[in-house]
């Protein structure tokens, strides 16, 4: 329950609202002209409403935006939803200068998806060890698993890495597990339809929907 802001903070190439088949005509750019309290209706307008009920705020247009949009302007947007709206998603940049930074310590909570390949246990290992160097409560930071099989549950041989493995190697409990699904998410993604409304049913959606219930 309660209003919905769906933010894309990959100033360069995120794609929320390509993800929801949704046209924007004002972006993030547009709020970022000054570090001045935002008035509601500025933000209202560049709210683009998707038909389940989620306001969506989407990058810039043109890399050159990207590159206007400072730390502190980032901030001034994500407090202003914040007052706006009862729940505010982040989907957070790949990168960790003072903008990336900025969102995660103002986050409530914070999801870090990894995939069950050496390359990527190394990167969250490093994420981890700034996280912890730099003050961050790690209690409040999930990590997620993505496109799991059934045979990756457990400790795997040679060559594999499984659930249990990345936890011992990290010495972190992984939050949550989700299964790999190309089909269903590869529809969703070209047809710009949520998989609520694609396939309701499906394992993938079912368990993305277990993870917002276990992080309220």
């Amino acid at each position: 329950g309660g209003s919905v802001a769906l933010v894309d903070f990959d100033f360069r190439f995120g794609q929320v609202a390509t993800l929801l088949d949704l046209q924007a005509t004002y972006t993030i750019a547009d709020l970022c002209d000054t570090v001045e309290a935002l008035d509601p209706m500025q933000v209202e307008r560049a709210m683009i409403k998707h038909e389940t009920g989620v306001h969506v705020l989407a990058r810039p247009q043109a890399f050159g935006q990207a590159d206007l949009i400072t730390a502190a302007q980032g901030v001034n947007v994500l407090s202003t939803l914040q007052e706006l709206y009862q729940h505010v998603i982040v989907d957070g940049p790949m990168r960790y200068d003072a903008g990336g930074k900025s969102v995660l310590d103002m986050a409530d909570h914070t999801v870090l998806v990894l995939q069950l390949v050496v390359t990527s246990v190394r990167n969250t290992s490093r994420i981890l060890e700034e996280l912890r160097g730099q003050g961050h409560n790690l209690s409040r930071v999930h990590l997620v698993c993505n496109r799991v099989g059934e045979k990756d549950k457990g400790v795997l041989g040679s060559g594999s890495l499984g659930v249990e493995h990345v936890e011992s190697t990290l010495n972190t409990k992984i939050f949550a597990t989700v299964q790999s699904d190309w089909k269903s998410i590869g529809t969703s993604i070209n047809m710009g339809q949520p998989l609520m409304k694609l396939a309701p049913k499906a394992r993938t959606r079912l368990e993305v929907r277990e993870i917002a219930e276990k992080l309220l």
